[in-house]
């Protein structure tokens, strides 16, 4: 989704994003230059596949996912 927009640094209302029928987040921030992503409140109950979500985002200071309860994720290779 947001993958390698390299000039974007904010993402206005992502808070608000509706994740609850999402299967795969596969790439969605990769080599994005975000600082600080409030995805906390993201509901991943239903997604699988989290392959690359957060790749090359290394301008990336504040991610928190401590709310998240990804029990269906099964590919998570090269998360981060």
């Amino acid at each position: 989704m947001f993958s390698t927009c390299r000039g974007l640094k904010t993402i206005q209302g992502i808070e608000n994003f509706n994740t609850s029928a999402a299967t795969n987040l596969s790439s969605m921030f990769a080599y994005c230059n975000i600082e600080i992503l409030p995805i906390e409140n993201f509901n991943v109950s239903n997604v699988t596949t989290m392959a690359n979500m957060f790749v090359g985002c290394i301008a990336l200071k504040k991610l928190d996912l401590s709310k998240w309860r990804p029990s269906k994720v099964t590919v998570l290779n090269g998360t981060f």
